[in-house]
């Protein structure tokens, strides 16, 4: 009887995180691979539905934001995780244009994904000092935003650390990196907490 009674339990425990989830519009940047990909694949097995912006929609064009903006507006979620060399203030621009649209509404979550690379020493002669600085901007603005009054929105920032992907090869040596599936973990982990986090830091240990 009480196995049949727990098992009753789970089953409408399931249930319901799975209307949960299937009620929940998730939108990602930079989502055809890495952590991006990653987190695609981690918010697709839970059963939310994604929509995707991979590398043909560059946000470094003010207008391909403002199109990911539009598609975005039934959303529920927004995770800005897309970083362009060629303009490396695109990740602060895009959450300037998606909190525009959705600072007013306490039911929508922003989620910048981060580095921990902002606090690395600068060398003038390193190619990275662009991506350290951006993602030091990033962290500041999200901040900012969270501390205004007028910001209703939910807003976090996942700062991960090292992280096997394309843009750390250069990086091989510093082991051990953290896998993309993990930081994808952390990051469904933001959404479906039910505490509000703000900044969050990790790393392989």
């Amino acid at each position: 009887m009480l196995l049949e009674a727990q098992s009753k339990i789970s089953t409408a425990t399931h249930l319901k995180d799975l209307v949960y989830n299937t009620m929940k519009q998730v939108s990602i940047t930079g989502s055809a691979n890495g952590i991006g990909k990653a987190i695609v694949d981690l918010l697709l097995i839970n059963d939310y539905n994604v929509l995707q912006f991979d590398i043909e929609t560059d946000i470094s064009i003010p207008q391909n934001r403002q199109t990911i903006v539009a598609q975005s507006s039934t959303g529920d979620i927004f995770i800005n995780n897309a970083w362009s060399s060629e303009n490396p203030t695109s990740q602060a621009d895009m959450f300037s244009d998606i909190l525009s649209a959705w600072n007013d509404n306490q039911t929508k979550h922003i989620i910048n994904i981060g580095s921990l690379m902002k606090y690395a020493s600068m060398d003038p002669m390193d190619i990275h000092n662009a991506y350290r600085i951006s993602k030091k901007n990033l962290y500041k603005k999200t901040m900012s935003a969270h501390l205004d009054e007028r910001v209703k929105c939910r807003l976090s920032i996942a700062q991960p650390g090292f992280t096997e992907t394309a843009f750390t090869e250069d990086f091989a040596d510093l082991e051990p990196m953290m896998k993309p599936s993990q930081v994808a973990k952390q990051i469904l982990d933001i959404i479906e907490s039910d505490v509000h986090i703000v900044e969050t830091s990790f790393k392989r240990r």
